[in-house]
């Protein structure tokens, strides 16, 4: 099994590269909106993450190693202040999901990746045990999709659990729709498939609900051996 590090380190941001936030194209809205998906993937794509000081508050300038960062812009710039609470909420979330940071050669497994023509892909993400998984979709696009089909593994509803575009992160707030039931007709090599709404420049992660089906398994199969060992003694 490889190990991986997915940096965002002080090279990318020094000898006339740009911050991460003016390397993003368009404008200024654009530029955080894509700032915050580039966050997102990496984030939830296998491997540790390294993000560089200043980068979690999208600082406008190059690193300089001479100068302090640009704190002040937390203060003064409602934007600023977003992009900080979207990094802490995004780093809440990787602490809490374990499908996140259980890293295996089984534990990332993709669900969209040739629609390249509309800048979309999805993937999933799983512990090794896989009890546990999250569907992950971007929308790299700067055009809302509808209706946007997306394969999933289970047949139970699934759930928004974050999601980029908040408005608390001076996004467009544009996502309605925060559950979705799978439809039984087949997609991404897949036997069922959810129909999403997903803004532009936005990523999204859901969550299954509890698989019941599987609980009443795993709980038959606990009293089995329960009932097994009594009668051995």
């Amino acid at each position: 099994m490889r190990g991986y590090v997915l940096p965002l380190s002080h090279d990318e941001v020094v000898h006339g590269k740009c911050s991460i936030l003016n390397k993003m194209p368009g404008t200024q809205w654009d530029k955080m909106a894509n700032t915050r998906a580039l966050y997102s993937y990496q984030m939830a794509h296998p491997g540790k993450k390294l993000n560089f000081m200043g980068n979690e508050f999208a600082h406008g300038l190059e690193w300089r190693f001479y100068e302090s960062l640009e704190w002040h812009l937390i203060e003064q710039h409602e934007e600023n202040r977003g992009m900080q609470d979207f990094v802490r909420d995004l780093n809440k979330l990787y602490l809490k999901e374990k499908s996140l940071w259980e890293d295996g050669s089984d534990t990332f497994e993709w669900i969209e990746h040739e629609n390249y023509t509309e800048n979309m892909i999805a993937f999933l993400r799983e512990t090794r045990d896989k009890k546990e998984h999250l569907v992950v979709v971007f929308n790299f696009s700067g055009i809302d999709k509808r209706n946007y089909k997306i394969g999933v593994p289970k047949d139970v509803k699934y759930t928004v659990i974050f999601n980029s575009d908040e408005s608390r992160y001076l996004g467009r707030g544009a996502l309605e729709k925060k559950e979705y039931t799978p439809i039984k007709e087949s997609w991404n090599y897949r036997d069922q498939h959810i129909e999403i709404d997903i803004p532009a420049y936005t990523v999204i992660f859901l969550k299954p609900e509890k698989d019941e089906k599987y609980e009443e398994k795993k709980v038959g199969k606990i009293k089995s051996k329960s009932v097994k060992k009594v009668n051995e003694k």
